[in-house]
């Protein structure tokens, strides 16, 4: 084997196992949740999971994200509080998951070479912009809540959490890679 496929072969192990790494963190952290008496919509952990995938993965982030609510689709428990199966997407909080998938395939197009952890920051709002705009659509046209209603149980009691998983996750990645870091470009 010569050096360079051996390099690639490292690669694409590295890679495998980031993304199922993050697919199990996604369903561990589905299960770390604060269900507020107002909203359908939990607290949990997955948003900072999201924004740690994008930004460590990159470009790869969305094979996570994906895996992850196919496993859900298919049957097995790895929603919030255990659920499963396609009819669970199409309740109120289907919204947040396909705006996970949606931030994860969008967000690394601003992750190109090297990035700053301001920028990292800044990609990872523009990441929960979708993650609510997709959660609050749905909530709209889905389950017929009023505009407001909507943002009132699906942003408005998550900005200031999210802000600070922002801030955690632009720490960890900067940590693993330092101030201005190529990962997976």
């Amino acid at each position: 084997m010569n050096a360079v496929s051996y390099s690639q072969s490292k690669t694409v192990v590295l890679d495998i196992t980031l993304i199922l790494t993050f697919t199990f963190l996604m369903v561990i952290s589905a299960f770390v949740r604060i269900s507020l008496f107002f909203t359908p919509v939990p607290i949990t952990m997955q948003t900072l999971v999201l924004f740690s995938s994008i930004l460590i993965l990159r470009n790869r982030a969305y094979m996570s994200q994906a895996l992850y609510i196919f496993l859900g689709t298919v049957g097995l428990p790895v929603f919030c509080k255990g659920g499963a199966g396609l009819l669970y997407l199409l309740g109120p909080t289907g919204g947040y998951l396909l705006g996970f998938l949606a931030a994860s395939i969008i967000a690394p197009f601003f992750m190109k070479g090297n990035v700053s952890v301001v920028k990292s920051f800044f990609v990872c709002v523009f990441s929960m912009v979708i993650v609510y705009f997709l959660g609050v659509t749905w909530l709209v046209f889905f389950h017929k809540f009023s505009f407001g209603t909507a943002f009132g149980a699906g942003v408005a009691p998550f900005i200031t959490g999210d802000i600070f998983k922002i801030v955690l996750a632009t720490g960890i990645s900067t940590k693993l890679f330092g101030s201005s870091f190529r990962r997976g470009a």
